[in-house]
């Protein structure tokens, strides 16, 4: 309710000083996926989109009011999916599972604003709205850091090529539980039009302190073809007093073919040998190697037909089958997506 009032006085402030703006849209993104290893449930292992194999679901939908007015702005959304179902779970307030985002801000001068509420992580190369991301699906690393937080954030452009931002964070993808504060940062610097450089830090207390580092560069080497690349390292001092370490890189290169068809693929790893982050399903900890290659379909505007197919190779037997687990694991997805603007 507090955060509804922050956007609602937001907006009522707004009007008063400059023109209001507020914008409405939504979004829908259903999809159906094939898992080779015939599982034993309806659930997919290690990831939140796909979540179901084998079963036609919503994987993703939303519907938003976002303002702007210059000075003060913010977004309300509430949304459902199999992904929230999935990423969403260790909310204890099943409620707030379906707010997407939730904050209002103001710009206290041309470089500097501050939000609060709900918002969107700054962690990550790959957005929580697969319309955005190149791949239909998530890496790893992804899937594996938070995609939302909760508390407040300050964003400054210190140049036309360097911005940073601070936020003050209620605990690791968390709204509701009681978790102790933390601090993220992010800094962006532009070296050329075409290649930027990313660092994103988190650091806060999960049964025991947490450090974790997310380096992103990209590139635009013609106006079709770029190459995203991000890696993380993470940090947790553990219960015994000992330190545990996981890693995880990403590389997606992407290229337009035409207006309405693209292609993408995706190279990756996630290396946790103290399961920290992905406890696995078997006795064994997680070292996979995967790679995904998609095609992308625009049928009409605001309707995409995205397809991929996704394979993953472990050094253990992690991924349940109908009997027993394997070293390997595979699928294949089929994705509409539709923008209502």
């Amino acid at each position: 309710m507090l955060l509804v009032a922050l956007f609602l006085a937001a907006a009522k402030a707004g009007t008063c000083q400059e023109k209001e703006s507020v914008t409405f849209s939504g979004y829908i993104d259903a999809n159906i996926a094939h898992d080779f290893n015939h599982l034993p449930t309806r659930y997919r292992p290690y990831t939140t989109q796909p979540y179901y194999t084998d079963e036609a679901a919503l994987n993703l939908g939303y519907v938003d009011a976002t303002l702007d007015t210059g000075t003060y702005h913010g977004r309300l959304a509430a949304q459902y999916g199999s992904s929230v179902v999935a990423n969403y779970a260790d909310e204890s307030d099943e409620f707030f599972r379906y707010i997407q985002e939730a904050f209002a801000g103001v710009s206290l001068t041309k470089k500097l604003q501050i939000d609060a509420g709900i918002f969107f992580s700054h962690i990550g190369m790959e957005n929580w709205i697969s319309r955005d991301n190149y791949t239909p699906s998530r890496s790893l690393i992804a899937d594996y850091s938070p995609y939302y937080q909760t508390g407040i954030r300050a964003l400054y452009t210190f140049s036309e090529d360097l911005t940073g931002s601070l936020h003050i964070i209620r605990g690791w993808q968390n709204i509701t539980n009681d978790e102790d504060p933390g601090v993220g940062t992010q800094l962006t610097y532009a070296i050329t039009e075409h290649v930027s450089l990313i660092h994103n830090t988190c650091f806060l207390n999960d049964h025991g302190s947490r450090f974790f580092n997310n380096f992103i560069v990209k590139t635009q080497i013609t106006s079709d073809f770029g190459i995203l690349a991000s890696y993380d390292l993470g940090v947790q001092e553990r219960r015994d007093e000992t330190t545990a370490t996981w890693r995880g890189w990403a590389i997606v290169p992407h290229y337009r073919i035409t207006d309405t068809v693209s292609v993408a693929g995706r190279f990756e790893q996630f290396v946790d040998p103290h399961q920290v982050i992905i406890q696995s399903l078997s006795d064994y900890s997680v070292n996979t190697t995967g790679l995904s290659a998609n095609i992308d379909i625009t049928l009409y505007t605001g309707l995409v037909w995205r397809n991929e197919y996704r394979a993953f190779v472990s050094t253990q037997n992690i991924f349940p089958r109908r009997e027993g687990f394997s070293a390997s694991d595979g699928f294949v997805m089929s994705s509409l997506q539709y923008t209502i603007q």
